[in-house]
This record gives C-alpha cells, sequence and structure tokens, in this order.
C-alpha cells in the first residue's frame, strides 16, 4: 500500500465509518494533504473548504459550544439530544467558510457512502439536504450562490485536478431523493426528549 492508500484507510475508518471514501472526496483529501496544486490555482482554497482530518472535531458537532447555562436549560439540553440523535445518522467530513458543517446523510436506512445525499447543518441549527452529486459540486453550487460562471470556473478547476464533477451547470445539479429528511428527524427526536423532561 502507498502512503496515501494507508491514510485514506485511516480517515475511512475514522470519518466513513469503515466505507470506501468517494471518489471525489478521495482526491479533495489528497489535494489537501499535498497543500494543493502548486502549479496552478488551488479551488479548495478559493473556495474556502476544509476537509476535517480524522480527529478533528467542529463546535457544532460537538458539545463545546455549550454554556453553563445552556447545560442547565433543559429545553436546550433537549434540542441539543435531538441534534446528536440526527447527527449519528451523517459522516461529517468538511467545514465551509461560514463555519456550517457538511457530510453524507446515512440516515436510518443507513445508505452507502457511494449514493448518499450530501447534508449541510448550519449555524443556526439546521439541517439541509444539498443538491449535487458530490461533495464538492454541492458545495461549490452553495459557495457560488447562483453564479453560473464562477460554477462552471470551479468545475473546470476541480476536474481539471482529477476531481470527479457530473454536473455542467447549476442546473444540472443531481437533487437528493431520501425517504427520510433530516430537518423533519430534528424535529420527532426535539418532541420525544421534550416529553421525557415532562
Amino acid at each position: 500500500m502507498t502512503d496515501f492508500e494507508n491514510k485514506l484507510l485511516e480517515y475511512s475508518k475514522a470519518r466513513l465509518r469503515g466505507e470506501t471514501a468517494p471518489p471525489d472526496l478521495a482526491r479533495l483529501l489528497e489535494l489537501q494533504w499535498q497543500g494543493g496544486n502548486s502549479d496552478g490555482p488551488n479551488p479548495l482554497k478559493a473556495a474556502r473548504i476544509h476537509l476535517l482530518a480524522n480527529d478533528e472535531s467542529h463546535p457544532l458537532i460537538d458539545d463545546s459550544h455549550l454554556s453553563e447555562s445552556d447545560r442547565a436549560n433543559p429545553v436546550t439540553m433537549a434540542n441539543d439530544s435531538a441534534i446528536r440523535d440526527v447527527s449519528s445518522f451523517i459522516a461529517y467530513v468538511a467545514v465551509d467558510s461560514d463555519g456550517n458543517v457538511w457530510g453524507y446523510w446515512l440516515g436510518p436506512d443507513q445508505l452507502p457512502m457511494a449514493t448518499a445525499p450530501i447534508v449541510r447543518f448550519d449555524t443556526e441549527g439546521q439541517f439541509k439536504l444539498m443538491c449535487g452529486a458530490t461533495l464538492s459540486e454541492a458545495m461549490i453550487a452553495e459557495y457560488v450562490d447562483e453564479d453560473e460562471d464562477a460554477f462552471k470556473s470551479f468545475a473546470e478547476q476541480f476536474t481539471s485536478l482529477g476531481v470527479s464533477w457530473q454536473a455542467t451547470s447549476l442546473n444540472d445539479l443531481k437533487k437528493p431523493n431520501v425517504t427520510s429528511l433530516p430537518s423533519k428527524l430534528l424535529g420527532d427526536f426535539y418532541k420525544k426528549h421534550r416529553a421525557a423532561i415532562g
């Protein structure tokens, strides 16, 4: 095994529940570990995308953001517990420039990583399934907002670096198709934890 293959295997165990990394994520990880492409533009840095390291946490996906008063508030803790429940169905792998975390929505059905839709958990505490066949497509589509030219420019840059890319325009982005929505589950889990408070 090469050093990269070994690192990818360790990453898979740490962040992907032992599943193989989707091709675009594997290539993005390689680029980040190499520090980007020294011979040309680095689209990861340009889009301010950071891929989480094996043992890296983030305030949105751990309890470090909770204050003592938060922990003493049963309603806040019911919401936090609901977020943790939903997050148990997500393999988080990235952070964007606004501090939102991104990952693969495996859901209660435990979808395989290769076909799992991309989900974003934002700083407002909301989960949203994103359009795009891959993590890179979904994150870039969100980053450029509705700027078609910017999307195509990033698509060309990522493709030139060997990152798999399917959409040729924002309108081509694949829409998620799942039986369970993280936003719906969040409400359900919150009601359960709130009822347990009494």
